[in-house]
């Protein structure tokens, strides 16, 4: 073989070489390319939508309730004539607005919190249990009684309220309060309402529970009125009219002033 032939030979197989080697490189540089970025290069993706719950999801249970009362009751009812229609200022003994009697015991009995009606306190009468309220009377006026009782056996005539004189040793029953229904609504509560005559002594509220559960008493308010009143007192069983005396009675003795 001539010079000029082996040197062509040898730049065949060199250039041959050279491109294989290339082809090899590139296809490794491609097998071990890493993979995309998910920097902030990276396409966003829309977030997955929540799965609709539908109609047959049930309702969150809620845990507790929140309410809003002021410690001062029914402030809305600024010409009550009762001293203390909320129970706010009572306590279980001492000269207060409310007194509570029994058989065999005296001092006032009192719940707090979301049990009553207005305020954050209101009495609880018992069992063959008896409640005074003190009021003062409205000049030459007959008067409006709305007081609101909860029974736990949802009976609203399960207890009896009348308007009474304090200061006579007869005791005058001047009016009764009435369920304005039957049966509570659906808080469990029942208004009982009475109208009074004119009364010329200070007035208060007799209660008695006739019934085995115990009863919420709260919101009382005694306020003057411009219609016309019944001037025949309620009829009062007599075994009734000597426990409503016996409570004046002892309710007068207990007065400081």
């Amino acid at each position: 073989m001539t010079t000029r032939s082996c040197v062509f030979a040898c730049m065949l197989w060199g250039v041959a070489i050279a491109s294989g080697c290339s082809d090899e490189t590139y296809k490794q540089t491609l097998d071990e390319a890493p993979a995309a970025d998910a920097g902030t290069d990276a396409p966003e993706q829309d977030a997955a939508p929540p799965k609709d719950g539908g109609s047959d999801a049930e309702p969150p249970k809620a845990v507790r309730s929140l309410q809003v009362r002021n410690p001062y009751g029914n402030v809305a009812a600024v010409d009550n004539l009762l001293v203390d229609g909320d129970f706010e200022f009572s306590d279980h003994d001492g000269q207060y607005g409310w007194l509570s009697f029994s058989n065999s015991s005296f001092g006032l009995l009192l719940e707090t919190g979301g049990l009553c009606r207005s305020g954050i306190t209101c009495g609880r009468l018992t069992k063959n249990r008896r409640m005074l309220a003190y009021a003062v009377a409205a000049n030459g006026q007959a008067m409006d009684l709305s007081l609101w009782v909860k029974p736990k056996d949802g009976d609203c005539n399960a207890v009896a309220v009348y308007a009474i004189g304090c200061i006579s040793n007869d005791t005058p029953v001047f009016a009764q309060a009435t369920p304005s229904a039957s049966a509570p609504g659906s808080d469990g509560w029942c208004e009982l309402s009475a109208r009074t005559p004119a009364v010329s002594e200070q007035p208060c509220l007799y209660l008695e529970n006739s019934s085995a559960e115990d009863l919420l008493i709260d919101d009382a308010v005694l306020s003057a009125s411009s219609g016309q009143a019944r001037l025949i007192p309620p009829k009062v069983g007599v075994e009734q009219y000597a426990r409503i005396r016996a409570t004046a009675e002892e309710a007068r003795k207990r007065r400081r002033f």
